[in-house]
């Protein structure tokens, strides 16, 4: 039996960790111009899912950025960013790949946007000052994430008191409901309740894997409560059903659409920090 608090098994966990996190840093250095070649995300609004669910200027869950501190989490391209700072926000983007970072400088600079990139991990944002941020923005980034724990734990620090955290992440039941109706032969864990590593491939030619990490709602909302945050909206995202079409093929296929019209794929939360 090994003992709770001891050393050597916490530095095992640690190093295992930081090769996932690795992984998927190698896995979108290699997927990122083909993604972002097919993903056709515009620099004009910020998206939370896929272009065929509901953007940033038709839910205005931000309100105006104007003259705000924005840090965005695993940022991609940092389209998101761009957006808010040709809105007149002070926007810095963070991500786990070099090559994603290194399209988004090309986008901003396309877009005239001043964007500060940043390579780095979501979980440990010490290159940041305490209380130095308005808002937190994450889309489509948390479930390569192991320790959301940590995530949020981080979030919270960063933050102005006052300030925000919004992300967005692939709704819990739409892994499970994958593992029996969409992917069955991939033979993911076919349970709601299911905590753990997933690997799959954007292409079943590809050579290299992702790994995202499933969990339940109650492990979101109660690591948000525990870092000290205060949940303040939860969406579970509808698709706009005359933009399902063929043109979101690289996110979902013809199974995967008609699913989507019945069951929610996305979900969005937004939290706020406030210091009693």
């Amino acid at each position: 039996m090994r003992l709770l608090f001891d050393p050597n098994y916490i530095q095992i966990i640690k190093l295992l960790e930081g090769k996932m996190s690795n992984e998927n840093r190698r896995s979108w250095n290699k997927h990122a111009r083909r993604y972002q070649k097919k993903c056709r995300f515009n620099c004009n609004v910020a998206h939370y899912l896929s272009e065929a669910y509901p953007m940033e200027n038709e839910l205005n869950l931000l309100g105006n950025v104007s003259g705000l501190k924005v840090l965005e989490i695993g940022s991609g391209a940092g389209q998101c960013g761009i957006a808010m700072a040709k809105q007149g926000a002070h926007v810095t983007c963070l991500d786990i790949s070099e090559e994603q970072i290194a399209i988004g400088c090309k986008y901003a600079e396309k877009e005239n946007a001043n964007v500060n990139f940043v390579r780095g991990d979501m979980e440990d944002l010490s290159l940041f000052s305490s209380d130095l941020f308005d808002l937190v923005f994450s889309a489509a980034a948390i479930s390569y994430v192991e320790r959301i724990d940590k995530v949020f734990s981080e979030v919270f620090r960063v933050l102005k008191d006052g300030g925000r955290f919004l992300f967005s992440s692939v709704n819990p039941f739409w892994f499970a409901l994958g593992a029996t109706e969409l992917w069955p032969e991939e033979n993911n864990n076919p349970s709601y309740f299911y905590m753990g590593p997933e690997r799959w491939k954007w292409n079943e030619e590809d050579d290299f894997e992702f790994i995202t990490y499933r969990r339940p709602l109650q492990d979101y909302f109660n690591s948000l409560i525990d870092a000290g945050l205060h949940i303040k909206k939860f969406i579970e995202l509808e698709p706009v059903l005359n933009r399902l079409t063929e043109d979101t093929s690289f996110f979902m296929d013809e199974k995967e659409i008609e699913m989507a019209k019945r069951f929610p794929q996305g979900m969005i939360v937004l939290s706020e920090k406030h210091i009693k």
